[in-house]
């Protein structure tokens, strides 16, 4: 199995789970809906920072809104692998839960604007490709502000229902802002 089938598989798996929760979410309220986008209204975040998209939006018994984030015990299990795309570099894939990509980078990145219109496309910020009718939006839901410790960068990404080529679109932005090393998959 490769990459794609692996990211394919997890994928999958993720969305199985999401719709399994909106089919029992909507027993109980016929109007509980997936992936809206909201804006955190705290000035701890900014920019991409701030937009989430919750898995399920719904009312409880008292018709209060509740979010339900699917967040399943299981994920695809396989060997960790090492690849080298060019001299020099070298990525790493762990086993990791679709909804938390945590993602580890070591080398000299001084700007990440690229990465946050990265986010900004995946996120969908302005629901340009929303498709009436589609269930899924085909989006990140999230993503953590990047962070320097001890010579690594890292975030983690809830890749909610976006397509597997985010992933090597990522891994490719990363090495272009100066990535030496990358690391990606559910570390905790």
């Amino acid at each position: 199995m490769n990459l794609t089938d692996y990211l394919g598989k997890a994928r999958e798996m993720h969305l199985a789970a999401l719709a399994g929760v909106l089919r029992e979410r909507r027993q109980t309220d016929p109007q509980a809906v997936s992936e809206v986008l909201i804006e955190l209204n705290s000035e701890a975040f900014s920019g991409i920072y701030r937009l989430r998209r919750p898995d399920i939006l719904h009312r409880d018994d008292h018709g209060q809104i509740r979010i339900t984030e699917v967040n399943e015990d299981r994920y695809l299990s396989f060997d960790p692998f090492v690849t080298a795309p060019m001299p020099g570099i070298s990525i790493r894939y762990t086993p990791f839960h679709w909804y938390s990509l945590e993602v580890r980078v070591v080398g000299e990145i001084t700007d990440w604007t690229p990465f946050e219109k990265w986010a900004h496309y995946w996120m969908d910020a302005e629901d340009a490709r929303l498709v009436e009718g589609q269930e899924w939006s085909n989006t990140i839901h999230d993503v953590t502000e990047p962070s320097l410790g001890e010579g690594v960068w890292t975030f983690a990404i809830d890749l909610g229902s976006a397509d597997v080529e985010c992933i090597p679109q990522l891994v490719n932005l990363l090495v272009e802002l100066g990535a030496r090393t990358i690391e990606l998959g559910t570390m905790g």
